[in-house]
Parts: C-alpha cells; sequence; structure tokens
C-alpha cells in the first residue's frame, strides 16, 4: 500500500512542478511581447492597434498639393503611411497608434516624409521612405 502512494505522490510533485514551469514560461511571453517593447508586432495585432482611419487611403481629390508633389508615386503613399504606423507600435511606449500622414510640407517626389502620434500623445515620430524600407530603427 506503501508504494502505491509513494507513486502518487510523485505524481502529484512532477504535476504542480510541471503548472509552475508553464505559469512561468507563459508570464516570461507575455511579458516580453507586451505592445511597445521594441519587438515587432504581428500584423493582425498591429491593425487592431492602428486607427482605422489610417487605413483609409487618400482620394487624389481631396489632396491636390500632395499630389502634384509625389506625381505617379501616388499608388505607394498607403503602404508607407501602414508602414510606419506598424513601425511606430515597435517603439517603447507607443501601444496604439492614433494618427499615420503623409507630410505635405517635407515630401518630396523623391523622397515621402510620414509622420506618426501614439497613444494621443503630442509626440510626433517622423520617418523618411528610405528608413521605412530599412526596417525598424
Amino acid at each position: 500500500m506503501e508504494g502505491c502512494f509513494g507513486v502518487v505522490r510523485s505524481g502529484i510533485v512532477w504535476l504542480v512542478g510541471g503548472s509552475l514551469v508553464i505559469a512561468l514560461g507563459a508570464a516570461f511571453w507575455f511579458a516580453d511581447s507586451s505592445p511597445g517593447s521594441g519587438e515587432p508586432v504581428a500584423p493582425a495585432e498591429a491593425r487592431e492597434r492602428i486607427s482605422a482611419d489610417v487605413f483609409t487611403p487618400y482620394e487624389r481629390t481631396q489632396y491636390p498639393k500632395l499630389a502634384a508633389k509625389v506625381g505617379n508615386r501616388w499608388g505607394e503613399l498607403q503602404a508607407m503611411r501602414e508602414a510606419a504606423a506598424s513601425q511606430a507600435l515597435t517603439r517603447p511606449g507607443c501601444r496604439e497608434v492614433t494618427t499615420a500622414e503623409i507630410s505635405v510640407e517635407r515630401s518630396t517626389r523623391d523622397q515621402v516624409q510620414v509622420f506618426v502620434y501614439c497613444d494621443d500623445s503630442l509626440d510626433r515620430i517622423d520617418y523618411s521612405e528610405s528608413e521605412l524600407s530599412a526596417g525598424p530603427r
């Protein structure tokens, strides 16, 4: 009878120990992948943390000055806005992107500039087209 209790006790020890290992692993996983931790964000997760306005493409008729500046590169602007928003989410403290816009004043046909605001902050994050193609900085 005593041998049976030893087996049960060993089973319980392994079960409790295994549960602790899983719990600690999960805690470290979620701590390391928290928003704004500097790690790249998965596209599905990023989309949930970016204002829906960012995913609404510009219409040429509403932005004639920008259309004149960028010319035939108009079709690239939306992808740049979305890339800048996603990249901003990798910065510490950026939990949500509220704005990602093309800078009419700073953009040229050769180098488009995008600015982003996070968490309704007044801190502007600027990205050049070359920074966006280079990945997170």
